[in-house]
């Protein structure tokens, strides 16, 4: 879409007549992704800002926030079972991996949020990454529920040690599940520390070997300690043969895993107890800070300024076969619990005007008039004079209002939701007001006020 952004006090100016400007296109040009187009930078960043609002808002104090981390495991039956000829490899086939990993996705999200098997998830954001070149996808999720947050449930939960080995005349349910997770253990879940995980002092940067532990413990600003029991307080030692060489692995080496999940989908995962809320969540959704987009600005002489960020990112963007199937097939890069509407502070008539080529004659002559668009803050402030008696209204903060009233963008105004209209919404809505720095001191105050202070009387 052509659309244009300014402010009417920037259009004011530019309609003066000392401004040389005989036509909209005197402005200069952006051409930039908007938050919708997958993949992108702006994208990723709204995903951010989106998942933090929801941490921060349902995220209870004294319950369990997890870090899930599931990957796609090249050895599934099902993607060996699909190759067309005896020579084909893995790789000729970056199709199968994503189409198996999908259906693995549908089957975990199922279990996560219909079976509740690691209870009832309040919220949750989550995102796909692709790894390195020729690797397969992966997903990272941090999600917090309704589980107090003692060891005992942790430890039910998460398990980093080898379990011991039931007596061969044990044939319960049990027993073959405790004899299935150490046959897995060693194809997925054991870390061996090379080349590519140390760094400049030769220590491993995932911290392993981890330190030995008889108990779970629950740190309140560092990383839980889950019960890894030494082989001298009896943990289990497994003697797993790579290459000509035979390795002894103890507890110290165990990935923190989840046995259901290592069982039912025998691939790779990591299941970390979330300590923090920020720091976790950057790591689920770090797309962002990787910097694999890339924009380009230009001023000519005359000093209009002109971005093409499209096309500076088709130039410069690399993407892996698996990243390029699953962008065709239409899989998401992000996926989030509830839907959040963004809401934006502005002072009175300094709100944003978007316009097309079309319509630019008639928004700026509106501004000359003063004819300004109401926008969600001043709707709000409407809908507060019109009810200010309203005891319910008065206790609503701005960011809240998206959750019962439905913005209608014809008539630019806030309406309360039917109840019909409620049925049809899949997933919870939350606003998020976009943050505003301290340097503009009046539009901070008001976004200091419309965030925590209720019953504010508008004058």
């Amino acid at each position: 879409m052509d659309l244009r952004g300014t402010y009417p006090p920037d259009a004011l100016r530019w309609l003066q007549r000392d401004s040389g400007a005989k036509s909209v296109d005197d402005l200069g040009h952006i051409v930039a992704f908007r938050k919708y187009h997958p993949g992108t930078r702006p994208y990723f960043q709204n995903m951010f800002y989106n998942a933090t609002t929801i941490m921060a808002r349902t995220r209870k104090p004294g319950f369990c926030s997890f870090m899930f981390m599931f990957t796609c495991n090249p050895r599934w039956p099902e993607i060996k079972r699909n190759l067309l000829r005896d020579n084909q490899k893995i790789v000729d086939r970056f199709d199968i991996i994503c189409r198996i990993y999908e259906d693995k996705l549908r089957k975990l999200h199922n279990l996560l949020e219909k079976k509740h098997i690691f209870g009832n998830i309040l919220g949750f954001g989550e995102s796909r990454e692709f790894q390195k070149r020729i690797g397969g996808p992966h997903l990272h999720r941090v999600y917090c529920t309704d589980i107090p947050a003692t060891p005992e449930n942790v430890e039910n939960l998460i398990w980093a040690h080898i379990p011991p080995e039931p007596p061969a005349n044990d044939n319960s349910v049990w027993a073959h599940f405790l004899r299935k997770v150490r046959e897995l253990l060693p194809l997925s879940q054991f870390h061996d520390c090379g080349a590519h995980c140390k760094d400049n002092r030769g220590k491993c940067k995932k911290g392993f070997p981890k330190p030995f532990s008889k108990f779970t413990i629950l740190h309140e600003n560092k990383p839980a300690e889950y019960r890894r029991p030494s082989p001298d307080d009896g943990g289990e030692t497994l003697k797993i043969p790579r290459g000509k060489n035979t390795i002894t692995y103890d507890n110290s080496r165990v990935v923190a895993y989840n046995p259901f999940i290592l069982v039912m989908f025998e691939c790779h995962h990591n299941l970390e107890y979330a300590y923090g809320q920020s720091d976790n969540l950057k790591y689920a959704l770090k797309y962002p800070f990787k910097g694999t987009s890339f924009s380009y600005v230009r001023s000519s002489v005359d000093g209009r300024i002109n971005v093409d960020e499209p096309a500076q990112y088709a130039k410069m963007i690399y993407r892996s076969p698996t990243e390029a199937f699953s962008r065709l097939m239409g899989y998401k890069y992000a996926f989030l619990s509830h839907t959040v509407i963004v809401l934006q502070i502005h002072l009175p008539d300094k709100q944003k005007l978007v316009f097309s080529r079309k319509t630019a004659a008639t928004v700026l002559a509106n501004v000359e008039e003063g004819i300004l668009p109401d926008t969600h803050l001043t709707a709000y402030w409407t809908l507060w004079r019109k009810n200010i008696n309203d005891p319910v209204i008065r206790n609503i903060l701005f960011e809240e209002l998206p959750e019962t009233y439905a913005f209608d963008r014809k008539e630019k105004i806030w309406r309360k939701r039917r109840m019909a209209q409620i049925r049809k919404i899949t997933k919870p809505i939350i606003g998020r007001i976009l943050s505003v720095s301290p340097r503009e001191p009046e539009r901070f105050a008001l976004y200091v006020l419309t965030s925590i202070f209720r019953e504010i009387l508008l004058s």
